[in-house]
């Protein structure tokens, strides 16, 4: 497994997508898909109207290309 905090979410990531893992650094956070986020990820401008309640794993980057 490579070197990845060793949270229960992180292996159990890790064995969902192991092919597309490997070399895995770190996650990408875009603006609006953070906790507690205010701005409207769904369109070019906006205020949600009230704070993101979630965190949103979709993204990372690898050392090589994964």
């Amino acid at each position: 497994m490579p070197r990845v905090p060793k949270t229960t979410f992180n292996q159990w990531f890790y064995m969902l997508k192991q092919p597309e893992f490997l070399g895995f650094t770190h996650w990408v956070f875009n603006e609006g898909l953070e906790f507690e986020a205010l701005d409207k990820w769904w369109e070019r401008t906006g205020v949600r109207p009230t704070p993101h309640e979630g965190l949103d794993f979709y993204c990372y980057e690898c050392r090589d290309s994964c």
